[in-house]
């Protein structure tokens, strides 16, 4: 694959790993429909990677449809835990938006990136 543009590809690398390393260190909580949903939203982000690996737009947006779904769920459902764990689960939350969120603005930069690992 000829690259152009060297520097967003290696940013879109760098986006990516953090997210799948958010999702491989998200704790379990102590409430069981939160639980759920984050299992719900590490596959939609799984998916989102991989389909932003295989160059597939109609994947990436169904991907993150299911990520934006699985969130505001999360948002509606943080009410439910404790002060630590809503701590906890902020902080991911704040890392997969900014990630996905600085993803999606390379890939507007380059109509169209993929993130080879």
């Amino acid at each position: 694959v000829v690259n152009r543009n060297f520097p967003d590809q290696t940013d879109a690398v760098f986006y990516s790993s953090e997210l799948t390393n958010a999702m491989s260190t998200f704790p379990k909580l102590q409430n069981t429909a939160v639980n759920e949903e984050v299992a719900r939203l590490k596959k939609g982000v799984r998916n989102y990677v991989y389909a932003l690996q295989q160059y597939n737009i109609d994947a990436r947006k169904d991907a993150l449809d299911d990520v934006e779904k699985s969130y505001k769920k999360i948002q509606r459902l943080r009410k439910f835990l404790n002060k630590d764990d809503d701590d906890v689960i902020n902080r991911y939350l704040v890392r997969i938006k900014s990630n996905i969120t600085k993803l999606e603005a390379l890939n507007k930069q380059n109509n169209s990136i993929s993130v080879q690992q």
